[in-house]
């Protein structure tokens, strides 16, 4: 299961590919290099990542989605926003028919240097392309990828058209802003540095690149039930007393 099957329309793939390797070096330049093979292994956990933020918030997301699936049979499991499979590798360690998907494809995403056979498949895929698959799942991830998309709910939905009758969608990192300026304007500064040094536009596709209260409405109207990470229980306390920082939640349908 080690080869990556592409689901991208040729008239895309370049692009992707060009922002994919610029991406890799705005990473590498702030200090964010791509996980060495001898770690993949270990993540969400591992030396490389021990005080990574962001590593940190997935080894919730590791703990959360696990007691989601708690009591559930061995599930066909779609993990769309995979990155480089971190998350698939865990599932798949657990028993569940996992594919990962995301729109990239090279050696710092999907095509990461996992040692041994891969035991998950891997497609490369916009969120689009996934009714190509022409198939249903148990269980579908968004895997903290809600906020880049154009039309959150609109995600929701073409993810949601995946399941088998009876599955479930689990939507992580869910980071939901009190006030929307502060991470507008953290973007718009990030966009244009990225413009600046690469020529490229840092999003795929059109997106605010954050979820606001608004988000939140619109997302539990269309029928996602969202909750606090248990385990971000202080970090969602201080949301509340600085507007500045993101509220932590997950969603199930």
């Amino acid at each position: 299961m080690s080869e990556i099957e592409v689901l991208v329309d040729v008239g895309r793939r370049d692009a992707i590919a060009r922002l994919e390797e610029a991406v890799s070096g705005w990473r590498a330049r702030q200090g964010r290099p791509s996980i060495s093979a001898e770690a993949l292994s270990a993540l969400p956990d591992g030396p490389d990542v021990a005080g990574d933020h962001e590593w940190r918030l997935r080894r919730h997301d590791l703990d959360l989605v696990r007691s989601l699936l708690r009591g559930r049979p061995p599930s066909r499991v779609l993990d769309f926003g995979a990155w480089n499979g971190w998350l698939s590798h865990r599932l798949a360690s657990d028993g569940h028919e996992v594919t990962a998907a995301d729109p990239f494809a090279g050696g710092a995403a999907l095509g990461a240097p996992w040692p041994g056979v891969v035991g998950w498949r891997r497609v490369q895929a916009e969120l689009g392309d996934l009714e190509r698959l022409d198939e249903r799942f148990g269980v579908v991830i968004a895997n903290r990828c809600l906020g880049f998309t154009p039309d959150p709910v609109a995600a929701v939905e073409t993810l949601r058209h995946l399941l088998e009758p009876g599955g479930m969608l689990i939507a992580t990192g869910l980071m939901i802003h009190r006030s929307p300026a502060v991470p507008a304007a953290r973007i718009v500064a990030e966009r244009e540095a990225f413009h600046a040094w690469s020529g490229l536009e840092l999003f795929l596709a059109p997106t605010r690149g954050f979820l606001d209260r608004s988000d939140l409405a619109r997302l539990e109207a269309a029928g996602l039930r969202t909750a606090p990470y248990p385990a971000l229980r202080l970090a969602n306390l201080r949301s509340h007393i600085d507007r500045r920082r993101p509220e932590h939640r997950y969603g199930i349908t």
